[in-house]
């Protein structure tokens, strides 16, 4: 029980900071979006204002992702996890052709995703139809619980042997991550987990509302799940509790977003400091006690390594 209620509360958590961040997002779309957005269909038709519109919420999340990425680029060990792994910036520039190309493989199918499911006068003004802050609120909730069912289940099929040894593998190579890098994935990977568990809540609560998928709330959850999967990369301490990067270094554990389905299907796992570890099975709070692993002289000169 104790295990159960502290998979919850923390993923209680994760959720009201989620509908915090978004319900303050709600009110930017009419101070500062819209405005926006009618100039670049002004200047571009709808199809390119959604398509610049999307690029610069992509650019904004890839911004975010480097900002987190130069602690570690800068050797700083404060809340570091893996305190002895550290990038290069020969490694951070091999990554970004990559990088790259999956920021603009996200921009031009959440710019389809826009078109096909936003009624013609939203995407004439994006100011048009905005949810109410209820409405906004349970959107958002639906596209949390949607997003960690799908990325979790997604996440667990990667791990089977063709697909990991075909697809998966690439993101691993990164044992110790960092943030520029959580899109540094196959490119069907980056289509089927982190594009897919981003549409799939807006899509679907949009689809229970009478004006279907509104674009500020699908492009608000395009930043703000950027955001998270940065921050859960990039090697320091956050909201995760070092979580996903445990995933990265134990390979077995930790495979959703929130640790309620990792703990419902046995496949949660927390970092234990050494000296707390004396070898004697202890499982508090009902939760896999995982004992983080001596890097390896490889790991030491670099941050990427082999599964």
């Amino acid at each position: 029980m104790a295990g159960a209620s502290a998979a919850l509360l923390h993923g209680l958590l994760q959720l009201v900071l989620c509908i915090l961040a978004s319900a303050a997002l709600l009110p930017a779309w009419s101070a500062v979006a819209a405005p926006y957005y009618k100039m670049l269909c002004d200047s571009f038709g709808v199809v390119g204002g959604v398509f610049l519109c999307t690029a610069l919420t992509a650019l904004i999340g890839q911004v975010w992702a480097m900002l987190l990425t130069l602690p570690a680029l800068l050797g700083s060990e404060a809340m570091k996890i893996q305190s002895s792994t550290f990038p290069s910036a020969e490694e951070i520039l091999g990554v970004m052709p990559l990088v790259g190309f999956n920021a603009c493989l996200s921009t031009v199918v959440f710019s389809l995703v826009i078109l096909g499911t936003s009624t013609g006068s939203v995407l004439a003004d994006v100011s048009t139809d905005l949810p109410d802050m209820f409405s906004w609120c349970c959107q958002s909730t639906a596209s949390f619980c949607a997003a960690e069912v799908w990325a979790y289940f997604v996440h667990r099929a990667l791990h089977t042997k063709w697909l990991y040894r075909h697809v998966h593998k690439l993101h691993h190579s990164w044992t110790a991550s960092v943030a520029i890098v959580n899109t540094y994935e196959h490119p069907v990977e980056h289509l089927l987990q982190n594009i897919g568990s981003t549409v799939v809540g807006p899509v679907l609560s949009g689809m229970a509302t009478i004006g279907g998928t509104h674009p500020a709330m699908l492009l608000s959850w395009v930043l703000l799940t950027r955001i998270h999967t940065a921050a859960g990369h990039c090697g320091y301490w956050t909201e995760d509790l070092g979580a996903h990067d445990l995933h990265h270094e134990q390979f077995s554990v930790n495979f959703g977003a929130t640790g309620v389905l990792d703990f419902l299907f046995g496949t949660d796992g927390e970092r234990v400091p050494k000296a707390v570890d004396d070898g004697r099975p202890k499982v508090p709070l009902g939760r896999r006690r995982v004992q983080a692993k001596t890097v390896d002289a490889r790991q030491s000169k670099g941050m990427k390594g082999e599964q």
